[in-house]
């Protein structure tokens, strides 16, 4: 996963923790166990110990104040809004398991696992297009 990636995660959270308000949020494909993603990461690419911790803490510290290791179930406990969770059953970069331990605690969630696509083509899905429309829209599509 790349640094842009992580950022945008980073700021995802920054978005939630400091009251970004918004009827409903859409979350899909997302790593909740940032830190053993970078570590993954850092592995594909030959790092290995004990360089990869040393990577680990640089691309954390990218994402000041808000660190890989951010208690993130903290914030999802206190969310109010509805919860659409997308994520592909076979999802290497952010295993299923950890979305819906996040199901699990926002409040108003929903998740929806799909069978095909991955952690970079789940949106290349019409079904998934469909059902974050009709999530967002509230209306039924045809």
């Amino acid at each position: 996963m790349c640094c842009c990636a992580l950022r945008q995660q980073q700021l995802s959270y920054f978005a939630l923790e400091e009251g970004l308000e918004c009827p409903k949020i859409v979350l899909i494909s997302i790593p909740v166990d940032l830190t053993a993603i970078v570590r993954e990461a850092g592995e594909r690419y030959g790092t290995n110990e004990p360089f990869i911790n040393q990577f680990v803490l640089k691309v954390s510290d990218f994402g000041a104040p808000y660190y890989l290791d951010k208690e993130w179930k903290v914030i999802a406990e206190k969310r109010t809004e509805k919860l659409l969770l997308i994520h592909a059953k076979e999802d290497y970069h952010a295993p299923v398991k950890n979305a819906i331990v996040l199901s699990n605690i926002w409040p108003k969630s929903r998740i929806e696992i799909h069978e095909h696509g991955t952690h970079n083509s789940i949106l290349n899905s019409g079904a998934v297009i469909k059902q974050i429309t009709e999530f967002i829209t509230g209306a039924p599509l045809g």
